[in-house]
């Protein structure tokens, strides 16, 4: 029989990536010749030094005029190195002049407990040697001879320097630590990186973005003496747990009597003005007359051409500054707007910008609970001209540009269409699942925040901030059960996410160092470029 445990522990590694640090020197050798064959006999000391540490000294011979003398072994006592502590392992030939003896402290592992406990240790990390307890990293040098070797990864706990909940023991201060993480049990080792949202942005009529290619939108034409009607619709999950299905809403503008029998064109931006108040209220009332429908999901801004200055300006509700997407634009109240001065309305050109606006409401730190519901789904607004009787296929004229979703996109982000995209990485996201990391350690989250008080129960919020966004590198390996008395073959499979504030891929730093495991221990499989995948 063939049975599997599964089992997700989460890492805070939002800290410093632990190396090790190089110890010793004032070590000074010189090398002694044979004066007939020019080789190498030996190694005089002129001072011993201080700090250095057995077996982390690496010494190499530079210059002179021969080949093939290689130092050996170095032998330190309390520090220093012996007369004679270094080995000679060849003696090379040719030397007339002695090669330069270079002595170099390699970096040393330092024991988990002393680099992940104590003050400002929140949050620092490292890859260590399963038996020894020592760094593994490519600036130690130690990372070659250790290849296919098991390792652990730890960081520290999330209250490093006080247990209140067991300080006689000690046990949640301790480090956080992986089970042996054996390199040829690695089934998959990636990143993933955090993804900013961005909100739907529709456009209807002509702007300033839609004027020109690959949109090509034409200024609309608008009659007196009718109405038009544009449907928005907007759906996802915000207008569902809203309305218990999507929101639309039907906008209606009429265009004022006609003053002769021969309809002429009215200027397109009231009816932008007229469809956008509509949904977002009138500035000037005395009372909120904003859609309760289409508000809470919508923020309507209106772009309208001066044909005789060639110059767009974006109209809202209330004026000032309107951010869509990142982008700070800055508008007029639409209530002041009147037609230029010498110019045919006619010749005015108008859009209306819908930019998806739904923002949830959170509570803060000091009454959350892992089961608060958080949104992610961003909304997607539709919209179409429509006639009395809700029939889009009437009117074709009217350009109405949505984003596709797509990479190529022209315009991806900012203003311009866009879909709704839904991030990752969020703050929200990564300290409820470190909770429940938390908790298979018996570290629970208390609903009662004195309590939390008492016994640091915040520590996961002080942690990870819920407003930011975090990189995940994730590694799934097995610890197989060769003998079980039942019978049954098991096989706990654990997945690490290691939680970082950025990419850890700088040279000699984390990533760097574990896809250099991977790769030395027959995986290469999971390395890209000397570092790991980013999905």
């Amino acid at each position: 029989m063939y049975f599997n445990h599964s089992f997700q522990k989460v890492f805070v590694a939002t800290g410093t990536y632990q190396s090790g640090s190089a110890t010793g020197s004032g070590a000074v050798f010189i090398a002694t010749l044979d004066p007939v064959t020019g080789a190498v006999t030996g190694f005089t000391r002129i001072a011993g030094g201080t700090n250095y540490v057995s077996g982390q000294v690496n010494v190499t011979l530079a210059g002179g005029n021969g080949t093939g003398a290689i130092a050996g072994a170095v032998t330190v006592v309390a520090g220093a190195i012996t007369a004679g502590g270094i080995a000679l392992t060849a003696g090379g030939s040719g030397y007339s002049v002695a090669p330069t003896v270079v002595i170099t402290p390699t970096t040393s592992g330092v024991d988990t407990y002393a680099q992940l406990t104590g003050a400002g240790t929140l949050g620092n990390y490292g890859l260590y040697d399963a038996k020894t307890f020592k760094n593994i990293t490519s600036a130690s040098g130690i990372i070659g001879s250790e290849t296919g070797k098991p390792f652990i990864f730890a960081s520290s706990s999330l209250t490093p320097t006080t247990d209140k909940v067991g300080p006689f023991h000690g046990g949640y201060a301790e480090s956080n630590k992986s089970k042996v993480i054996n390199p040829k049990y690695i089934k998959d080792a990636y990143v993933v990186a955090p993804k900013t949202a961005s909100q739907a942005v529709t456009y209807v009529g002509q702007t300033s973005t839609t004027a020109a290619a690959p949109y090509s939108c034409i200024c609309p034409d608008f009659l007196c003496g009718e109405t038009y009607y544009l449907r928005v619709d907007i759906k996802g999950s915000p207008a569902l747990r809203f309305l218990n299905h999507n929101a639309y809403q039907v906008l209606s503008y009429y265009t004022g009597c006609c003053s002769s029998t021969t309809p002429n064109q009215v200027n397109p931006a009231f009816v932008f003005i007229g469809w956008a108040k509509q949904i977002a209220g009138t500035q000037t009332l005395p009372f909120d007359n904003a859609n309760p429908i289409l508000s809470p999901f919508v923020q309507p801004v209106v772009q309208i051409l001066n044909p005789t200055t060639s110059v767009w300006t974006y109209w809202s509700k209330a004026g000032g500054n309107v951010t869509i997407n990142g982008v700070v634009i800055t508008t007029s109240a639409w209530d002041t707007y009147v037609t230029p001065a010498g110019v045919t309305a006619g010749d005015v050109c108008a859009g209306l910008i819908l930019a998806g606006a739904y923002v949830d409401t959170r509570f803060g730190d000091c009454s959350f609970e892992p089961t608060d519901y958080f949104e992610k789904e961003p909304i997607q607004v539709f919209a179409s001209e429509v006639d009395e009787s809700g029939d889009p296929c009437i009117f074709q004229s009217l350009c109405v540009k949505r984003g596709s979703g797509l990479t190529n996109d022209p315009a991806t982000a900012g203003l311009g269409p866009v879909l709704g995209i839904q991030g990752e990485g969020y703050g929200e996201t990564v300290v409820r699942d470190l909770i429940l990391s938390e908790r298979y350690r018996q570290n629970n989250w208390n609903d009662d925040p004195r309590i939390r008080e008492i016994t640091l129960g915040d520590a996961p919020l002080t942690a990870i901030s819920r407003t930011a966004s975090y990189w995940r590198y994730v590694i799934q390996h097995s610890v197989p059960r060769f003998n079980n008395p039942t019978g049954t073959f098991d096989n706990d499979q654990y997945t690490l996410h290691i939680i970082t504030s950025a990419r850890q891929n700088a040279a000699g730093g984390f990533e760097a160092d574990l896809a250099e495991i991977l790769a030395a221990s027959g995986r290469a499989d999971l390395v890209n470029n000397g570092l790991l995948f980013v999905k």
